[in-house]
C-alpha cells in the first residue's frame, strides 16, 4: 500500500527507475520517477523560497499556462528567428521533440495519487518545472544527448535544490564515468553556470518566448555552454549530431 505521505521518500522506487533507466536511457520516465522517490519536502521548501520571491508571488498569483504555448507548433514557428519561442521550435526539430511534448513522458513517471495530494501552489511549480525543462536546454546550449542531460539537471539542481535532481546528476554521473563517458569540464561548467544564474524558477518563461533569446541569456546571467561532442543513445537521434 502506498504511503499517504506525498512527501515520503521511496528508495525501492528510485533503485527500481536507476535500473531501467540504465536498461533504456532514452526511458523518460524513470528521471520523473527518481526525482519523486528522493526529493522528500523539497518541493515545499522551494515553494516558501517562491513565496518570499516578488516575482514568484506574481508567478502563483498568475500561473500562465507555459505549456499550451510551448505547443502551439504554429505560433512558435511564427516568432521573428533569434527570439527563445522560435528558438525553441528549432531545437525541438532538430533533437526530434515534439514541442510541449515532455509532459507525457513526465506524468506517466509520476505517481497520480501522490500529485493529487499537493496543493494547488505546488501542483503549479511541479507542471512548471517539468514545462520549462527543455527551455534550460535552449538558454544553457546543452543538447539532449546524455552529456547535454545530465548538464541541464546540474543546473537545474543548483537552481532547485532538489535532492532528486541531485540523485539523477550522481547517478548519470557515476555510470558515465564508470564507461568512461563523462565530460567533468562540460558537467562543472553547468554547475558554475547554475550559480551564477539569476533565479530561473521564478523567470515569467512565457512572457519571454517572443524576446531575442541573447537578450534573455543576459537577463539570466547565463553564457551558453561551449561547443562538445553529443552522447546520443537512440540512433535516431544520433542522426542530428
Amino acid at each position: 500500500m502506498k504511503s499517504q505521505n506525498p512527501y515520503a521518500l521511496r528508495p525501492f522506487q528510485a533503485l527500481d527507475a536507476v535500473h531501467k533507466g540504465i536498461q533504456n536511457p532514452d526511458d523518460t520516465k524513470q528521471a520523473a520517477r527518481m526525482v519523486e522517490a528522493v526529493q522528500g519536502r523539497a518541493p515545499l521548501r522551494m515553494l516558501r523560497r517562491v513565496r518570499r520571491n516578488p516575482l514568484g508571488r506574481k508567478l502563483l498569483a498568475e500561473k500562465p499556462d507555459l505549456l499550451a504555448a510551448l505547443q502551439d507548433a504554429q505560433w512558435l514557428a511564427s516568432l521573428p528567428e533569434g527570439t527563445l519561442g522560435r528558438s525553441y521550435y528549432e531545437f525541438c526539430r532538430r533533437e526530434k521533440l515534439t514541442p510541449g511534448g515532455l509532459y507525457k513522458a513526465v506524468e506517466d513517471g509520476f505517481d497520480r495519487e501522490r500529485f493529487e495530494m499537493l496543493g494547488e501552489d505546488e501542483k503549479f511549480l511541479q507542471m512548471w518545472m517539468r514545462d520549462t525543462h527543455d527551455l534550460f536546454h535552449v538558454v544553457t546550449g546543452y543538447q539532449t544527448d546524455l552529456l547535454g542531460e545530465i548538464s541541464v539537471l546540474a543546473f537545474s539542481a543548483v537552481q532547485t535544490r532538489n535532492p532528486g535532481v541531485w540523485f539523477m546528476v550522481l547517478a548519470g554521473a557515476c555510470i558515465l564515468a564508470q564507461r568512461r563517458m563523462i565530460n567533468p569540464t562540460l558537467l562543472m561548467g553547468a554547475l558554475r553556470m547554475g550559480i551564477r544564474a539569476r533565479n530561473v524558477v521564478v523567470t515569467d518563461w512565457k512572457g519571454m518566448l517572443s524576446l531575442p533569446l541573447e537578450e534573455v541569456r543576459n537577463r539570466l546571467n547565463i553564457t551558453p555552454a561551449p561547443a562538445y561532442v553529443p552522447l546520443y543513445t537512440s540512433l535516431v537521434r544520433m542522426e542530428v549530431a
